[in-house]
């Protein structure tokens, strides 16, 4: 018997009765310390003594950005953002809508704003409907760049006339802007379908909420694909000359299948987050878009586009909701801790229908994340606390019900090739109770990538896809305690499957039979291979091209993260950090990204 097979039947039993009921202990000599945030000390100082300092500084904040922004300031702002010609391209006359100065709508402002080298600028925005009152719209390519700005503040239907300031200025608060991450990491051009952006803001210098003092804020309203061609849209926005604001009211059309757009004369610079506002009653609408995606809103200053607004826009606006926490604010560490996940996998470890995720840490960490079945986790249970036989010999792990107690087990291939099940691993159980499926062995050692699913069998997950070092692809069917049953080969030796980065069960093509498997290749395209059965690997379906951000994507696995529905949801662990979720994942493709920690 090798080391470590003799690590495993020695230390581990030390593990089993001592370190697994312990307390976290510090990590071994060597190992990843743990960045994940602790719960925080209680305060010293009573809720509501806090919360009135807290309306008292917001107020002091507000007094600052009304002193600073004075109304020849702010006539003297210059346009962020997007590049949009101040006249309109020759030999082109069409068809449009006219526009017309005028004093302004309470729920439609400017975002002003001083930039990294001084000078003093400004993009539209508008208010929208939030419970905490508090929550601006705006386009992303306005603020991709927040941490430069100062005197950063939302001015409600600010107007060059005798009270520019009817409402005062509503300050920023810091690290309350939310983007898209796609829109961030892709930049304007590639990213143009992720051009808007949210912001939190505080109070004005009377201390009044912003909905409070304005009178409420436009409708959040999401357009389905037939839904872009919308009569009686006002378009309200700042150009540049002389921040006099805009009004236009005309139909929408759609532009190259996924961009909103709009015919109204001279929005220049400074108009880009003008929200497009239908059912508008001259001081609430539904805000269905805001000047920005296609060419940051257009080039041409009589046409102008937005994005679409989709769910990837009211999951921004979740997340905003929430301050940029998870869906419960439990929180899940930061993307400085997750670039330490070295795998991952799925299961349904506790009574719940959703499914819950185990995570090895480089440090030998095993840790538990209960599912909250609404894209998100409740909390965290460590399994086992940092050691050195799981940092440096457990190679892999994946999850089923491999012993029939309708309970999910682990299972865990380790450097020598012995292959273990932990049985019915949940927060009380952990990993207790192990079982060799196979002895140390080379074969195992050969061993490069293995989903579990329900691939034919007896419709548990509790069959094995194994992808070799040499390319071939073979199925277990109905492993259990006993063993690894009836070995069928998908695919001889090939160079294909050797570039197989990541791989994954799960039910994505909906038809409740055999399981589908998903795979990550290394040139980042994203195949899905339906119904795994025993007899080939069958039907494959590109749900991802090939493309440089997916090669990013470190680690995935399938479960139902949103429900109690099929496993259907993928999470992704990125390189950098990051942790995402796309629910419902099919044949057409990955659809909305949740993200739950940013990079």
């Amino acid at each position: 018997m090798n080391l470590p097979t003799l690590l495993r039947r020695g230390v581990l039993t030390a593990l089993a009765v001592g370190l697994l009921a312990a307390t976290p202990a510090a990590a071994t000599p060597g190992s990843v310390p743990d960045n994940r945030p602790s719960a925080p000390a209680s305060a010293s100082v009573s809720p509501s003594h806090a919360a009135a300092a807290s309306r008292q500084a917001a107020v002091r904040t507000a007094r600052r950005g009304d002193a600073y922004w004075t109304p020849e300031r702010l006539r003297n702002a210059v346009p962020l953002g997007g590049k949009k010609r101040t006249v309109p391209p020759a030999g082109r006359p069409k068809p449009r809508a006219a526009s017309h100065p005028f004093g302004g709508y309470p729920s439609v402002g400017v975002l002003a704003m001083t930039d990294g080298q001084g000078v003093d600028g400004f993009c539209s925005a508008s208010v929208v409907q939030s419970p905490g009152k508090s929550l601006v719209l705006s386009a992303g390519h306005c603020l991709n760049d927040e941490d430069r700005f100062k005197n950063f503040v939302f001015v409600p239907q600010y107007n060059n006339g005798s009270n520019p300031k009817p409402f005062g200025v509503f300050p920023v608060k810091p690290g309350h802007v939310y983007l898209d991450d796609r829109y961030l990491s892709l930049g304007t051009r590639a990213g143009d379908d992720y051009d808007f952006a949210f912001i939190e803001v505080g109070t004005n210098s009377s201390g009044q909420l912003l909905q409070d003092a304005v009178g409420g804020g436009n409708r959040l309203k999401l357009l389905g694909a037939n839904d872009f061609i919308q009569p009686n849209v006002h378009l309200v926005g700042y150009p540049g000359a002389g921040n006099t604001p805009l009004d236009c009211v005309t139909t929408t059309s759609k532009f190259n299948a996924r961009f909103l757009k709009i015919k109204c004369d001279g929005y220049t610079g400074g108009t880009s987050g003008s929200p497009f506002l239908a059912n508008f009653d001259g001081r609430n609408g539904d805000v269905i878009g805001v000047i920005g995606g296609y060419q940051t809103g257009g080039h041409d200053p009589n046409e102008s586009y937005s994005s679409w607004f989709d769910e990837d826009v009211k999951m921004l606006y979740d997340t905003a909701l929430r301050g940029g926490g998870t869906p419960t604010d439990a929180g899940i560490g930061d993307a400085a801790t997750w670039k330490h996940a070295t795998d991952v996998t799925s299961g349904r470890f506790g009574l719940q229908d959703t499914s819950d995720l185990v995570v090895k840490w480089s440090d030998g960490e095993v840790t538990l994340y209960k599912g909250n079945g609404s894209k998100g986790f409740s909390r965290e249970i460590q399994l086992m606390p940092p050691n050195a036989l799981w940092r440096d010999h457990a190679v892999e792990i994946t999850a089923g019900d491999y012993t029939g107690s309708n309970a999910y087990d682990l299972l865990v291939r380790w450097t020598d090739g012995e292959l273990t099940i932990y049985k019915d691993v949940d927060e009380n159980q952990k990993l207790g109770s192990e079982i060799q499926l196979a002895a140390p062995n080379d074969r195992w050692k050969q061993a490069y990538q293995i989903a579990t699913g329900k691939y034919g069998g007896n419709g548990w997950p509790d069959d094995l896809v194994v992808v070799w070092n040499d390319g071939r692809v073979t199925q277990f069917t109905d492993v259990d305690e006993k063993g690894l049953h009836d070995e069928k080969e998908l695919t001889g030796a090939n160079s294909t499957w050797t570039h197989a980065q990541a791989v994954t069960g799960g039910d994505f093509d909906g038809n409740g039979g055999s399981d589908d498997m998903l795979v990550r290749w290394s040139d980042g395209e994203t195949t899905i291979y339906r119904d795994i059965a025993g007899q080939g690997l069958g039907a494959e379906t590109q749900v991802l091209p090939p493309n440089g951000n997916w090669k990013e994507a470190k680690l995935v696995t399938a479960g139902s993260y949103s429900g109690s529905g099929p496993a259907d949801d993928l999470l992704v662990i990125w390189s950098y950090g990051k942790v995402s979720l796309h629910p419902d994942v099919d044949l057409a493709g990955l659809h909305a990204e949740h993200v739950l920690v940013r990079p």
